[in-house]
């Protein structure tokens, strides 16, 4: 139901942008995420503390989880947007041939 309504919204110019800017926004969050898992990999390989590793593993798994979750989300939205501008095409396409035809006269 809720993607029907999405789907039948009309988003202004200024909505476009404010929503490309916080995606590019989480994007950035999530690059930073996983650089810092990488580093927290690194440091687990040299830690001797059992407290230290639980942790960073508790961390490490807290990052891994919120990047899957936000990625599977990028991808939905990117192929909604395909899909979106794919019917704007045909649609498009449809209405500029059916005024350019001309009636068959016989």
């Amino acid at each position: 139901m809720a993607l029907a309504k999405i789907y039948k919204m009309k988003f202004s110019k200024k909505t476009g942008f404010i929503s490309f800017i916080v995606f590019i926004f989480i994007n950035v969050i999530v690059f930073y995420l996983i650089r810092e898992s990488i580093r927290i990999s690194d440091t687990l390989e040299h830690a001797e503390n059992d407290e230290l590793i639980k942790t960073l593993e508790n961390k490490q798994l807290f990052i891994e989880i919120f990047t899957s979750i936000f990625l599977i989300i990028e991808i939905t939205v990117i192929l909604f947007i395909i899909f979106l501008i794919t019917k704007y095409i045909f649609k498009f396409l449809k209405t500029s041939i059916t005024q350019h035809q001309t009636p068959n006269i016989k």
